[in-house]
This record gives structure tokens, C-alpha cells and sequence, in this order.
């Protein structure tokens, strides 16, 4: 195998060593980053988010730009968990049915152990095509615990047409956005700009919080949501190095791409997202990461995911 190096995307600045506890969040928060973010040092985004804008103190709707990688879905998870801890509802918008189906996956994988450190039950619900929330759950009171519904855009327009669901939706506390750039798309953009102006509409409005790596005018959308803040980071950390690389004939690209994981997720700061063209050969892939990956198992590394 012949790595060819291809250069270095994104600025990178050199910022200062901030840990944990540089962020002074306090408990039970303390411990919530340390299950959702092992790693040693928190991201630009994160550390504006939570120093210098106290996100988890306020409920001014959101606005977090950042690189791939900046660390912005864990901003939006912490402000989904703050309506949780007050037994709340909080709900995750995706665009993508796959996507919904593995932040829902990844959600109960961590429930457990967040329940412990906040104190309280953790349902979470999923909401698409595929999976649909039963009329159970759309016409119930607000659950007296902490529930978390992980929809697509198109889906949940489709529950906020029916006026029988208003007591549902007047019990959601936030409602976060992922990929929210898609709202300067014209084939996505109406449905999730009519969510957004609904939600804004109602009498008691959620927290809206809105995650991106590519939003445009920033002012325009901070005014429409106001009050909102916006956080905003261009640099990437780590940076994003490219390499192509050319397998000799009897080399296989599945195994190539495991030693490649596993060399990145040494580092604790690292995260890997792999790209499979068909979900069948992503089956393969993650059976084979499971293989080589686990002597890792047992230390502290990098976060990794695939995606068909």
C-alpha cells in the first residue's frame, strides 16, 4: 500500500490547552462530557459554547457553525439533555433516515449511564419512514421523564399538521436542527424554514438549536431567531489531512481501511467517519472493524462511525 499525501484542508489555528474542567460547567455536567466526550481536551465550539456563552444556563435559541469534526453535535446534545433533566421533551431532526436511525442508536448506547449522572429516565424515540412514533405517544402528556424523538424533517411536518398532537408539541422544550444549511436547499428547504417559522409561532415557543458546518448569512439568521446567539469557529482541530491511497492488486481496501482507523484512533483527540457506497458492504466493513479495533477496547481512544 503506497500512501500519497494530498495536503491539508481547513485553517488551523494553534489555540490553548483547554481540559474539562477549564469549562466550569459544574455538575452533573461534569460528568455527562465525560461519558459523551472522553477525549482530553473539549472544541473551539464546545469551549465557546460552554465558557464563554453558558449555553446550559440560558434558553436563547442557538446557532452553531463549525468545521466537520468541530465538536457542534455535542453542543446540541447537552441542550437536548437539558430539557431531559427537567423531564422534558427534546427533539433531533436528521435529514437522513439512516442518520436518524444511528444518533438514535448512539442516544440509547449512552442512556443508561447518563441516566445515572442526571438523576433521571432517559426514553428515546425514533421517528422517520420507517420507524414511526405510535398515537400513544403523540396524544400523551408530557411523559414525566426525559424523552428525546430523533425525526426526519419530512416526518415531523407531518405530526405538526395534525392539530389532535398541539399538547405533544407544547411539551417539547428544544428542538435542535442537524445539517441546518439545508434550509437554503430548494428541494429540503421549505419544509425545514416552515418548521422553524411553526415552532417560532407557537405561544411558547421550544429552544431552537440550529447546527452546521456551512451556514451562510449568519446575521440574517440570528435576527429570525432572536433572542438567539450564534457561535461561530473556522478553524478545525484536529485538521483534516487528505491521502489517496494505492492498493497493489492482491491488498484488500477493507482491510486497508481498518489499519487506517486504527492508527488515527490512537490519538484520543481523533475521530474517524468512513464512507461506504451500499450498506451491505458497510455490514462488511463494520464486522472488520470490530475485529481489528478490538484491542482498543480496552484504553481510551478516538470515536469512530460508518455510514452507508
Amino acid at each position: 500500500m503506497k500512501r500519497i499525501d494530498c495536503g491539508t484542508s481547513g485553517a488551523f489555528q494553534q489555540t490553548l490547552k483547554v481540559g474539562r474542567m477549564d469549562l466550569r460547567v459544574g455538575e452533573p455536567w461534569d460528568g455527562v462530557l465525560k461519558v459523551l466526550s472522553p477525549g482530553p481536551s473539549p472544541r473551539p465550539a464546545q469551549i465557546k459554547a460552554l465558557a464563554e456563552y453558558r449555553v446550559l444556563e440560558t434558553r436563547r435559541n442557538l446557532i452553531v457553525s463549525a468545521p466537520t469534526n468541530g465538536g457542534k453535535s455535542l453542543v446540541g446534545v447537552l441542550t437536548m439533555l437539558d430539557a431531559v433533566r427537567r423531564e422534558g421533551r427534546a427533539i433531533l431532526l436528521e435529514p437522513l433516515r439512516a442518520i436518524a436511525r444511528e444518533k438514535a442508536e448512539e442516544l440509547r448506547a449512552v442512556a443508561p449511564h447518563l441516566e445515572t449522572i442526571l438523576g433521571t429516565s432517559i426514553r428515546v424515540r425514533i421517528s422517520t419512514g420507517d420507524y414511526r412514533a405510535d398515537n400513544e405517544t403523540l396524544f400523551a402528556a408530557p411523559p414525566g421523564q426525559g424523552e428525546i424523538v430523533v425525526a426526519t424533517p419530512e416526518r415531523f411536518e407531518a405530526l405538526l399538521r395534525n392539530a389532535d398532537h398541539d399538547d405533544w408539541l407544547a411539551s417539547v422544550q428544544v428542538v435542535c436542527v442537524d445539517e441546518a444549511h439545508l434550509i437554503g436547499s430548494p428541494h429540503r428547504g421549505p419544509t425545514l424554514e416552515y418548521l422553524v417559522t411553526r415552532l417560532l409561532c407557537l405561544p411558547a415557543p421550544p429552544r431552537l438549536v440550529l447546527l452546521s458546518a456551512t451556514l451562510g448569512d449568519l446575521e440574517r439568521a440570528r435576527s429570525w431567531l432572536s433572542p438567539c446567539d450564534a457561535i461561530v469557529v473556522k478553524e478545525r482541530r484536529p485538521p483534516l489531512r487528505k491521502e489517496v491511497l494505492e492498493l497493489e492488486p492482491e491488498e484488500d481496501a477493507n482491510q486497508a481501511v481498518a489499519l487506517l482507523a486504527r492508527e488515527a484512533l490512537d490519538d484520543l483527540d481523533a475521530s474517524v467517519l468512513i464512507f461506504v457506497y451500499q450498506t451491505r458492504s458497510t455490514d462488511r466493513l463494520a464486522t472488520l472493524l470490530a475485529c481489528v479495533l478490538t484491542p482498543l477496547a480496552g484504553k481510551e481512544c478516538g470515536k469512530l462511525s460508518t455510514s452507508a
